[in-house]
């Protein structure tokens, strides 16, 4: 989710991948003028693509929870599984 308020231009989450860079191309959106990147939490679908935000945008401060880099678990099938 991409905001802009007060003069402020906030990005929520970056996805898996560096598509999200592609569609606010697309939809005229300059990403290297984000103030903030809010990461909600750490699985990959969320901040796979943050090395590529972080390749292009040099000024955004992010914000993120303490745990956000820690790996994640999912239960499959009653199994705890590395999900990241």
């Amino acid at each position: 989710m991409y905001i802009e308020t007060n003069g402020l231009k906030i990005l929520f989450d970056v996805g898996e991948s560096n598509k999200f860079w592609k569609n606010a191309e697309k939809l005229g959106i300059d990403l290297k003028d984000v103030d903030y990147l809010v990461l909600s939490h750490g699985h990959k679908d969320h901040g796979g693509g943050l090395p590529y935000f972080l390749n292009k945008n040099k000024k955004a401060k992010i914000f993120c929870s303490e745990y956000y880099f820690e790996k994640h678990y999912k239960k499959i099938f009653g199994c705890d599984t590395f999900y990241s």
